[in-house]
């Protein structure tokens, strides 16, 4: 589910409150419907956040030290020490040499066609730029606009942005200090949730500071430039910085120990954001005490993954005998 939809508040949140996983008995490359092993740990699942204050439970937090210590399978202990380090260097210095160059004297963003790109008009884009910036800033806390004001605008892109987001306005904003320090801002169109049609709570004004707000409230550590902005043609935007020590996981290669504690890891994260975004004791009583939901849950997860294999090759299929253009 995209930020744009998970952050719309309902009156009770349905995805999955508890810490549910299943491997699927299956062979390589087929989807099983039977699953098992499920674990929760007792420590950090929703019936145990429920029995903390709402600030401790704000306060809650899971380092890469806590992560290394609820990690059991060896062949996820030698694999964190990669991932963190990689994920310390996903920081705007290790970017910006793939994605710039300079141009007298200026540094300006590659065009990466047609991912990355300037526009036809790059002089208008450039202002619209600037005026949606103007816009940004105001939605920052007083400490931010002052160091916010400390860069210049260097340069704008579009860029073209994953398949959860096909089909909205996305741009790359190069910000430079006196000194030549930068920083790298995403501005990404914001669309109402699909949710919104399905409950009432939904009252956001602007689709960016709802989300915005969303993550804020479900993060244990937010981007602190976090904000939102509108255009002149009323679209509007939410705005972070790009590459902030974040990183992704590639789970098809994982172990089955490793996607064991992988999801742990996910169903910890997931509990807190819950407990933390809404009121776990209204949610537990919701669930109820048997294994119900878990069951459907688990059911749900394992026939929506066999649908995906289908889709896949149905696509694969439409591909071959030219039905549908790729590429």
């Amino acid at each position: 589910m995209s930020r744009a939809c998970s952050t719309c508040q309902g009156r009770i949140d349905w995805i999955g409150c508890l810490k549910i996983y299943f491997h699927p008995r299956r062979q390589p490359g087929k989807c099983g419907s039977n699953w098992g092993d499920r674990d929760v740990e007792p420590s950090h699942d929703l019936s145990t956040l429920d029995g903390h204050s709402p600030l401790e439970r704000y306060y809650k937090r899971l380092d890469s030290s806590a992560i290394a210590r609820h990690f059991v399978a060896p062949e996820t202990i030698a694999r964190l020490t990669t991932i963190f380090e990689r994920a310390r260097q996903h920081t705007v210095e290790h970017l910006l040499p793939k994605l710039t160059q300079t141009i007298g004297g200026e540094l300006k963003m590659i065009d990466q066609p047609p991912l990355i790109y300037h526009p036809p008009q790059s002089a208008r884009y450039h202002l619209e730029v600037k005026q949606l910036m103007q816009r940004y800033r105001e939605t920052l806390s007083s400490d931010l606009r002052f160091l916010l004001d400390l860069y210049d605008l260097s340069d704008a892109v579009y860029k073209v942005v994953g398949v959860g987001s096909i089909g909205l306005r996305c741009g790359l904003v190069l910000l430079r200090d006196a000194d030549g320090s930068s920083l790298l801002l995403q501005m990404k169109e914001a669309k109402a949730s699909v949710l919104a049609p399905y409950v009432s709570l939904d009252v956001w004004l602007h689709q960016g500071e709802r989300i915005v707000c969303g993550q804020r409230l479900m993060q244990a550590t937010s981007d602190v430039f976090l904000g939102w902005t509108i255009d002149s043609d009323g679209r509007h935007y939410y705005v972070r910085q790009l590459r902030d020590m974040k990183l992704s996981l590639d789970v098809a290669k994982f172990s089955q120990p490793e996607l064991a504690d992988y999801a742990r890891l996910c169903g910890w994260a997931l509990a807190r954001a819950h407990a933390k975004a809404g009121d776990p004791s209204r949610t537990l009583g919701y669930i109820g005490t048997g294994d119900r939901f878990e069951l459907v849950i688990g059911e749900f997860a394992a026939s929506y993954a066999e649908q995906v294999q289908h889709d896949f090759e149905a696509f694969q299929t439409a591909t071959k005998k030219g039905w549908i253009a790729v590429g």
